[in-house]
């Protein structure tokens, strides 16, 4: 079973709410099928609640009106099963963000915000996915990310392209 950490924008991205991605249909059916994967998969949440409060600012649990607020009310709705969600447990760290976050200079930068993904990735026993739409952070330290076992899919090629220039 694929276990999924999907980084906020993915489930932004599907919503698509204010319009914003219109001229990326393409990135806006990535996520909504990775969405879909998940649902089949394994979703890894951290045990401090931090990924949930932050999908909880974007998505509705009414499960509308867009496609990411569905997947939210989905997960929402599927706490309790171990065979669709996971909290994985993460511990605060003062300077790194997450105790296992990466004590590595060249992610010094790496978004704090995004620490908390980067935690449960590593803290999972077992392999897991990180999914990315539309953060440029995940793409300019990918390589150093990498070096300690995280795997990251970028939905939206054509973003990742322009992020190279």
């Amino acid at each position: 079973m694929s276990a999924f950490v999907l980084d906020t924008n993915v489930l932004v991205v599907a919503n698509n709410r204010k319009g914003e991605y219109d001229e990326m249909p393409d990135c806006i059916e990535a996520c909504v099928e990775c969405l879909n994967d998940a649902k089949a998969g394994l979703v890894l949440l951290d045990d401090l609640g931090l990924i949930w409060a932050e999908y909880e600012k974007h998505a509705n649990y009414s499960g509308e009106p867009g496609l990411g607020d569905y997947f939210f009310r989905w997960l929402h709705e599927r706490q309790g099963s171990i065979n669709h969600l996971r909290k994985i447990a993460i511990r605060p760290h003062e300077s790194l963000g997450f105790e296992n976050f990466p004590a590595d200079s060249d992610l010094s930068g790496f978004d704090e915000d995004d620490r908390k993904f980067v935690a449960v990735a590593l803290a999972f026993e077992g392999d897991a996915v990180i999914y990315n739409a539309v953060d440029s952070d995940w793409w300019h330290y990918r390589a150093s990310l990498e070096k300690y076992g995280l795997a990251i899919v970028f939905l939206c090629p054509d973003v990742a392209n322009a992020w190279q220039l």
